[in-house]
């Protein structure tokens, strides 16, 4: 899922519950999972509703509710009719609670780091253990980072070398024998292609049940 940035949706509830709101200038607010914007952001000065964070978060109702029964998002209070109301500083960080789950943080790691500057005695005290934190998440994100690297590279490959396959309309040998394809002959076939095309199977198929080299 991916976020635009906060004003979006603050523009988009406005347009949709045609109803003026009063906006507020605030300094950042993270623009994509991954990437926090660095300019001011326009966003509602108003208490939320469930379906306010939910709208402006891209998020389901049902999800806000979640993060609010297991203690991440607190209401300020409920309205008359029983509605819970958060303040615009829980909107923030529901943003960035979603951002990192979907990053892959689970919901404990989660709740520890906006736990993080409690309990300690001093900025420097605070400041070194949300370091440490964050130092760690960030080796992960970079070796997962790595690793998806890899594989869009493999899937980019694959896709390039399956394109042979869009004009092929033999069906004697597919799908048994696409080893004998010119297009998946010789070297660099790509472990996807190898894997999701059968092509070692085959062969060994081939060779158990013939005795014989596939062409």
């Amino acid at each position: 899922m991916t976020l635009l940035p906060l004003h979006f949706y603050a523009h988009e509830a406005v347009q949709q519950a045609k109803m003026p709101i009063v906006l507020e200038t605030r300094e950042s607010a993270p623009e994509s999972p991954s990437e926090p914007s660095s300019g001011p952001v326009t966003r509602p000065s108003k208490l939320l509703t469930t379906g306010d964070m939910a709208r402006l978060s891209n998020n389901t109702v049902r999800t806000v509710r979640f993060y609010e029964e297991t203690g991440v998002l607190e209401p300020a209070h409920r309205s008359e009719g029983g509605h819970r109301l958060f303040p615009a500083t829980e909107l923030d960080k529901l943003i960035l609670v979603t951002a990192m789950r979907n990053a892959g943080l689970s919901l404990e790691e989660i709740k520890l780091l906006l736990g993080s500057k409690e309990g300690h005695e001093c900025g420097a005290e605070a400041s070194g253990r949300v370091i440490a934190m964050l130092e760690k998440h960030i080796a992960a994100m970079t070796e997962k980072i790595a690793v998806l690297s890899r594989l869009r590279s493999e899937f980019q490959r694959a896709a390039e070398r399956l394109g042979g396959c869009l004009s092929c309309h033999d069906r004697q040998h597919f799908p048994k024998h696409c080893g004998d394809c010119a297009v998946m002959q010789g070297a660099g076939v790509p472990l996807s292609v190898q894997v999701l095309w059968q092509l070692d199977s085959a062969s060994r198929m081939d060779d158990e049940g013939t005795g014989k080299t596939p062409r």
